[in-house]
């Protein structure tokens, strides 16, 4: 029996509750372990916008997952997608054939290391930006006070002004 790597994108309703999406996952783990598959990873993107409306809703809530299993799997796995009420669209791809199951275990669990390792540095950049952006808009505020002439500039005019060297007697 040939194992392949797949990987599928799923796109919910946005409005599915969380019990249900579990509900779903366990489901798409059992079709995968009937035919002697295995789940990778399981990665929730998120709501986001979808490029044009699908069953009238402009968001959608975002997984991705990978696995391997033999063809037979796909099949029976698409045909409980359809089923699905709350998976507006899905999408199953191919990576790799007759893949070795342990070396992508192994491959898996790096991406998962890297994945939370990028996420930390994204925390890291997202606070960085922020910080750079702070400093920029400080600068043009500086910029700017430093284009106008200061307070007092137009000497031209004759008017009165406190100077220390006056004598006041």
């Amino acid at each position: 029996m040939t194992i392949h790597e797949y990987e599928t994108t799923l796109i919910y309703h946005p409005e599915t509750p969380e019990p249900e999406l579990q509900r779903i996952t366990e489901r798409i783990d059992g079709v995968i372990g009937t035919f002697e598959g295995h789940k990778l990873f399981y990665d929730p993107w998120g709501v986001r916008k979808l490029a044009y409306p699908i069953q009238k809703q402009a968001r959608g809530n975002y997984f991705h997952m990978g696995f391997v299993a033999n063809a037979e799997c796909i099949a029976e796995l698409e045909r409980v997608l359809r089923i699905e009420a709350h998976v507006m669209r899905f999408l199953t791809v191919r990576l790799f054939e007759d893949v070795d199951l342990e070396e992508r275990q192994l491959a898996a669990a790096n991406r998962q290391a890297v994945m939370s390792a990028d996420s930390a540095d994204e925390e890291d950049d997202r606070g960085r930006d922020r910080d750079r952006d702070r400093d920029r808009d400080r600068g043009d505020r500086d910029r700017d006070r430093d284009r106008r002439p200061p307070r007092g500039a137009d000497s031209d005019s004759d008017e009165v002004g406190f100077s220390p060297d006056t004598d006041e007697s």
